[in-house]
């Protein structure tokens, strides 16, 4: 059973989540997919291998890419699954996929997700596959601190870091998160910044870079 947060690096594997067992209304679970290849258009391809997903939570299955910083969803629509699609494969291109399941009841049971990543392996850009990727939220085992690489300077990388409070959607539509992020990066890096997106209706959009 692969872990609510848990992060998957590797060509191919699968995230079973809660199968055969009920889920909670209101969850919101993020898991990060990176793959090993380093060509200029590798690919995911998704199979829904299994799931009890009710019918009163629909979409409840979203699939998000990104090449680089980019998320390549800005050029296409990112993959739904789970009721009411009938379609239970999806192929997007890719160096890492984030996959979101999230509620709004608890009428149902868990999924199997497999994946398994293509590419050739050629064009080999430092950095275009490089990175760390955290899942972090409530139950997160220390506090989040960056850089997540403080001894590595002048290598390229992206890491994709995903926040969400108490792996739970905050339903009150008078919260806010306050994110104060302090920036100092090292001058022998190739590049810096740092991209901010926000999951709003079943989407991410860039908030601030």
């Amino acid at each position: 059973m692969t872990e609510c947060g848990q992060t998957l690096h590797g060509n191919s594997g699968s995230i079973e989540y809660k199968l055969n067992q009920g889920y909670d209304a209101g969850e919101l679970c993020v898991f990060i997919l990176r793959h090993n290849y380093t060509n200029w258009n590798p690919t995911f391809r998704f199979t829904l291998d299994a799931d009890g997903i009710s019918a009163s939570d629909a979409d409840a299955i979203t699939i998000t890419t990104f090449n680089n910083y980019e998320i390549v969803g800005k050029w296409g629509t990112p993959a739904k699954l789970g009721p009411p699609n009938t379609n239970r494969t999806a192929t997007l291109s890719g160096y890492v996929a984030v996959v979101i399941f999230a509620t709004n009841t608890s009428t149902g049971t868990g999924f199997k997700l497999s994946f398994e990543a293509s590419g050739d392996g050629v064009d080999y850009t430092p950095g275009w596959n490089e990175g760390v990727d955290v899942v972090y939220n409530d139950k997160s085992a220390s506090e989040l601190s960056l850089p997540l690489r403080p001894d590595v300077v002048g290598t390229g990388c992206v890491d994709v870091i995903t926040i969400t409070s108490g792996a739970k959607v905050v339903a009150d539509p008078g919260s806010q998160l306050e994110l104060l992020v302090d920036l100092n990066f090292n001058p022998p890096c190739q590049s810096e910044g740092m991209f901010i997106y926000g999951f709003e209706q079943g989407n991410l959009e860039m908030l601030e870079w």
